[in-house]
């Protein structure tokens, strides 16, 4: 017999089954990136792999940056700003590679309390002699204690039209309340790995999976009864 409670639904044992696991679905942080074995995370195939040298790290502590210019949007700034750049040793991309993403660890110590981080310019060096490069977004942490050790990564993929010999270019633009220790590259081939996480964690996805389950609810007699 089922249990009349005061909002008048009627609820029966495999119902209360199904409302828990749809509420627990939903209460899972699932805007937080999934935990994914470093392979398929970028790509299929780690195509190179660097250090920027002592030397080069060294360069950045004395770098002053440039002022934006008035007017710039602070996009054009940061790319058209002086920077300290490092090119890496060549190596070659297929187009039955694509994507290549270029992923870059930096790490480093906050001087003081706030926001710290650095500015990026990522890109190749291509067999032409031409550089093709963007901003790296991600390459910042929001809220750091002084003396703080941090980690953080950014990437950027690149679709090439033709097998040829490249060249990572990395040029640092401006470092914000940070001591930077080191600086790691890693070039990957092929689609990254998309986990069930990933697919169900935006809200379009939850919007369409909590329609289907209270529909399901309905239909299993999760619904006012008759008088």
């Amino acid at each position: 017999m089922a249990e009349r409670i005061d909002a008048g639904v009627s609820f029966r044992p495999y119902q209360w089954s199904l409302a828990a696991a749809f509420a627990a679905f939903f209460c899972i942080p699932l805007d937080a990136p999934a935990q994914l074995p470093e392979k398929g995370k970028y790509g299929k195939t780690l195509v190179a792999h660097f250090r920027v040298p002592p030397e080069m790290v060294a360069k950045y502590a004395g770098f002053t940056a440039s002022p934006p210019k008035p007017g710039d949007s602070p996009v054009i700034s940061a790319m058209t700003a002086d920077s300290v750049d490092w090119v890496s040793p060549v190596f070659d991309v297929k187009t039955s590679g694509n994507p290549h993403t270029l992923v870059v660890t930096m790490t480093g110590s906050a001087k003081a309390d706030g926001g710290a981080g650095a500015i990026w310019t990522a890109g190749w060096k291509l067999d032409s002699g031409t550089t093709v490069s963007t901003l790296l977004p991600g390459l910042a942490k929001p809220e750091a204690k002084a003396g703080e050790w941090f980690m953080v990564t950014g990437a950027s993929p690149t679709t090439f039209k033709e097998d040829r010999s490249v060249a990572v270019d990395l040029g640092l633009v401006r470092a914000r309340n940070m001591d930077i220790a080191s600086v790691q590259i890693d070039v990957w081939s092929g689609a990254a790995d998309v986990s069930f996480l990933d697919v169900v964690g935006g809200w379009p996805a939850r919007l369409v999976i909590f329609g289907l389950v209270l529909m399901a609810l309905w239909r299993l007699g999760f619904r006012r009864p008759r008088s």
